[in-house]
Parts: C-alpha cells; structure tokens; sequence
C-alpha cells in the first residue's frame, strides 16, 4: 500500500486545484498586467505535471474569480484562458472590464467568495 503523500503526488500530476479558503483568497499570482485589461497570473503547481502539453484550465465560476491590482482593488474576470505551461508552472490569462495598469503585479483571486476554484486538469 502506498503511503498518502505518495498517492497524493501521483495524482496530482493529472489534476491540481486551487482555492475554495478565503474571501480575497490567491489562486494565481506574480504576473504582471498587460493593459487595463488583460495580464497573467501564474499558478504554481506541487508536482511535475504528467503532460504539461495536454493540460485545460477551469473554474468554479468566472463570476467567482477576480483579477487583483495596484492598492489591493479587485475586478471580475471577464475571461479565463491557458497561456503557457512548464513541467510545474501554468500562465494564466485574465480579462477584466477596466483598472489595471499595464506593467505592474497581476494577481487572480476569489472574488469575495470561499467557493471559488480554479484548476487544471491534464487528462490522458
């Protein structure tokens, strides 16, 4: 029998999900903002993902995720999209209405709600 932390990695290889804690609760982070409205967060994964070109990007609902900018404001995200992904390491791109400024810290989080998920998936 395989110890917890064992299972637990290998199945995280194919599955990994964020959120569902906090009201302002980070799921993406470390970005930066493009434009007043679009930037990318970076969810960092605890395992090598089995194939990192195979993966999908998904949510709980996009009206449950927010993209977070300068002074700690928060604007609902209008889109959700894959941008890039390494072994650990998934881009993120976020659009928003309005309020960004291009070129500083971009932040995906929960939009005052501990429902809010976001995850990806990395079926066979």
């Amino acid at each position: 029998m395989r110890q917890y932390g064992t299972e637990l990695a290998l199945c995280q290889r194919y599955f990994y999900s964020v959120g569902g804690s906090g009201l302002y609760e980070r799921l993406a982070f470390g970005g930066v903002w493009n434009s007043g409205t679009s930037g990318t967060g970076i969810l960092c994964c605890p395992v090598s993902l089995r194939n990192p070109s195979a993966i999908s990007i998904g949510y709980s609902s996009l009206s449950q995720i927010a993209g977070n900018f300068a002074g700690g404001s928060t604007s609902t995200a209008t889109s959700l999209a894959l941008d890039m992904v390494s072994d650990r390491q998934v881009a993120i791109n976020v659009t928003i209405a309005s309020g960004a400024t291009a070129g500083t810290v971009c932040n995906i989080v929960a939009s005052g709600t501990t429902s809010a998920r976001l995850y990806v998936s990395n079926e066979l």
